[in-house]
């Protein structure tokens, strides 16, 4: 599990380790390269210039520590606030959905034209074999000998039209990123991390939700003619034991068994497939089943 975060752009990405000297691609999601160019950087939606606290979230099939790993979210606290992952932004391209699942993985390497490496070696459900047997948790600040980073925050490949979808991860120019320059630049770089916390889903972090506006569509992008049109939000509220979880309605979306369907903060489809309920867990989390 790998996550990556520059002044402008942020990816987690789940990877699973071979032995060869450059691993292979894992399943990311980039706010910036999913076509959301508002949410992460500075003085935008996530403050680059101001703490956070970053929190991830690994869901299983089942709601317990021994289930199938289904997916992945992300979402940041600052200022009080409660912010959701971005959502992907291409309509008529790819499902508007915040999180990391294997059909966003599926549909994401398709659609980008990526190499299926995450699925050849077992996907998220491999992942999360691993994750049960422990992992440790290292922090650094570090350059890339192999792209110079540019597959995080730059245009990459550097020889593909930028405006195509996938290609424009971050802002930094193509040319930039070599490690001689980075360290020779930003030898006193520095970053702190603090406050580190494990636990039950919704026990680490506490503020007030909040809804995302729709992002306008990235530079260049045109949907396809007669693709679904890009998915508006509302809120709808309600009731539950305990406190009152804001629950999205995102028409036209359909949530996969086992997905997120509801709580605090959860800004995705909250219809359910055929067959499978959502079911409020807590209210930090309800679940199609």
């Amino acid at each position: 599990m790998a996550a990556s975060n520059a002044a402008l752009a942020k990816s987690v990405t789940p990877l699973i380790a071979m032995a060869v000297f450059v691993t292979p691609d894992g399943c990311d999601f980039n706010s910036y390269r999913m076509g959301d160019r508002t949410f992460y950087g500075k003085g935008l939606t996530v403050d680059t210039s101001k703490k956070m606290t970053v929190v991830t979230q690994f869901i299983t099939d089942n709601n317990s520590t021994t289930g199938t790993l289904v997916e992945i979210r992300r979402l940041y606290v600052q200022d009080g606030k409660v912010i959701p992952n971005s959502k992907v932004n291409f309509p008529g391209l790819l499902d508007p959905v915040d999180s990391i699942t294997q059909k966003f993985c599926d549909d994401g390497k398709k659609a980008f034209g990526d190499q299926p490496s995450f699925q050849n070696q077992g996907g998220l459900a491999h992942m999360g074999r691993s994750l049960a047997k422990g992992h440790t948790l290292v922090l650094s600040i570090w350059d890339d000998h192999g792209a110079n980073m540019l597959w995080l925050d730059s245009s990459y490949p550097t020889d593909v039209d930028a405006n195509k979808p996938g290609i424009a991860r971050g802002t930094c120019a193509t040319d930039s990123g070599k490690p001689t320059e980075v360290e020779s630049n930003a030898a006193n770089a520095q970053v702190i991390f603090s406050n580190i916390k494990f636990g039950d889903i919704g026990s680490t972090y506490s503020g007030t939700p909040i809804t995302l506006p729709q992002a306008p569509l990235p530079p260049g992008y045109n949907p396809p003619t007669g693709g679904n049109p890009t998915t508006t939000t509302t809120t709808t509220t309600t009731t539950t034991q305990g406190p009152t979880p804001t629950i999205p309605n995102t028409p036209g979306a359909t949530q996969t068994k086992y997905g997120q369907c509801g709580g605090v903060g959860y800004s995705g489809p909250t219809q359910c497939t055929a067959g499978t309920t959502c079911t409020a867990i807590n209210q930090f989390y309800s679940q199609c089943m």
